[in-house]
């Protein structure tokens, strides 16, 4: 359950910045709001468009500026004040705290939350922020959900990060966009890209060549198509500098 302030209702159904994948994908949704900086504007959008709102850690501080209130507040609490976590306990908010010292991530933590309440398609924010260390472990931990058959995917101001493997996805854009493609552990068998500039048929790219980067959409649809392996791509929202 979460609440949203009054006027809020339909502020993601039309905007162009929030994209189609994965969001017309059929399943529970749940978005995870780590600690890495995601912006009020894009919060607000997200929480739109998913069925349960899960507050990692530091994530809550967000939420609570917007009046939102997370299904469950999870994490060991290093980077949430404790003026933060008692508005969350007096509104009767779930609250799981983990000790420090612990083999799991925060964000691996409301992952497990998500799986707890069903959601399929889990959404990460606020998760690729100044420590690379964290959103290096993030990335692995998709890997790792998209092994379990879920459907991780990271859509952070600027950019979003998804993960394919085996399979065959074909998504709307823009024109123009910038888009990086990269096998993410291990040599891709066949990889065919459709509406890039940079084309691929049935090609092999191999883990530690990273000829992907830097790709971009010259169509309206693109399809990227993944036999023996999988890859990560990085879509660009806005061009970096």
């Amino acid at each position: 359950m979460f609440t949203r302030k009054k006027g809020d209702k339909n502020i993601a159904k039309n905007d162009k910045q929030v994209q189609e994948y994965p969001w017309h994908l059929q399943g529970k949704k749940a978005l995870l709001i780590a600690n890495g900086g995601a912006s009020r504007e894009l919060v607000k959008k997200l929480v739109e468009r998913v069925d349960i709102i899960i507050a990692v850690d530091g994530g809550a501080k967000i939420l609570k500026s917007l009046s939102l209130i997370p299904s469950v507040l999870v994490g060991d609490f290093d980077s949430l004040d404790i003026a933060t976590l008692n508005y969350f306990r007096e509104l009767g908010v779930d609250i799981r705290k983990f000790p420090a010292e612990k083999d799991e991530i925060d964000s691996e933590l409301g992952s497990m939350v998500a799986q707890e309440q069903g959601a399929k398609i889990q959404i990460f924010t606020g998760v690729i922020g100044d420590r690379i260390d964290h959103s290096l472990g993030v990335i692995q931990l998709m890997s790792l959900l998209k092994r379990k058959g879920l459907i991780p995917h990271i859509i952070e101001e600027r950019f979003e990060i998804g993960i394919l493997e085996n399979e065959s996805l074909e998504i709307h854009c823009s024109k123009g966009e910038l888009w990086s493609i990269l096998p993410l552990s291990g040599d891709v068998g066949e990889l065919t890209l459709d509406g890039f500039k940079y084309k691929l048929k049935r090609a092999k790219m191999s883990f530690g060549k990273p000829f992907g980067i830097s790709n971009e959409t010259t169509e309206n649809k693109v399809k990227i198509d993944v036999k023996n392996g999988n890859i990560i791509f990085i879509r660009w929202r806005e061009r970096p500098c």
